[in-house]
């Protein structure tokens, strides 16, 4: 693996995955290619077969983002200032230095030692909960940047809402009767950190982010998917369809 790759996918039981997909007929067995190379950020989604076909054209092309890149970076470097909330300032640039740590992020780098085509999105925080629980919640803003822009799909990724907890307890009401049913949610830890970013979308995976203590923008490169992205949605999606399929068998 390339090490911003490998450094994401290191801990992760790779090869049972895949002998698991194929010994069991899953329909979409390349989804184990798209994981293992990185998940790209801009242009043209991989079809999924087992997805329904949904057909979204792109906005802009990947070589009209590039040649835009120059004058966008100065604009939304400028635009990097205080949201005004102290709190939302410092939980932000801490969250992001502890993503660093983790090797989710790479960085800071000085805009000068960025390649000619760079893009960068802007991440930014929003309050979610109140009192005990209040948290910030971290955005990348890959839509104003233009890179969720070029995506491009043809096949719709089917989401497991209310509907199917309902359709499941039924099933399970049907099939035994009198036994009680114990209900229990799990929710993945950093769900979207535990996919990498492809190398060949290095150009379009740098963020800005307020620094509190300098009152200056900071640049860095994710390495792992980010929250705001939307091949982030379709990469993570086609891989928990994956599991949940295996789960199913």
């Amino acid at each position: 693996f390339p090490k911003s790759v490998g450094s994401i996918l290191a801990p992760k039981r790779l090869l049972l995955w895949k002998e698991m997909l194929a010994h069991y007929g899953y329909p979409d067995c390349c989804v184990f290619d798209e994981v293992t190379t990185g998940i790209e950020l801009s242009g043209t989604a991989p079809f999924v077969p087992c997805f329904d076909s949904c057909f979204k054209p792109a906005k802009i092309t990947e070589d009209e983002l590039a040649e835009t890149a120059a004058s966008s970076r100065k604009s939304l470097l400028a635009s990097i200032r205080s949201s005004g909330d102290d709190f939302i300032d410092c939980e932000v640039f801490a969250k992001t230095q502890e993503e660093v740590a983790c090797g989710w992020l790479e960085g800071p780098f000085d805009l000068q030692d960025l390649p000619p085509n760079a893009v960068i999105s802007r991440r930014f925080g929003i309050k979610q909960g109140s009192g005990d629980k209040l948290k910030v919640r971290l955005i990348d803003d890959f839509s104003a940047s233009g890179v969720n822009s070029t995506v491009q799909v043809d096949s719709n990724a089917k989401l497991h809402t209310l509907d199917v907890v309902a359709a499941l307890c039924m099933e399970l009401l049907r099939r035994a009767p009198n036994k009680k049913w114990l209900g229990k949610t799990v929710d993945l830890s950093a769900a979207y950190r535990q996919l990498a970013v492809s190398p060949r979308s290095r150009w379009v995976s740098f963020i800005a982010v307020f620094d509190p203590s300098s009152r200056t923008p900071k640049i860095y490169a994710m390495r792992a998917l980010p929250f705001g992205a939307s091949r982030s949605v379709y990469g993570f999606l086609r891989v928990a369809h994956s599991l949940w399929w295996l789960g199913c068998k």
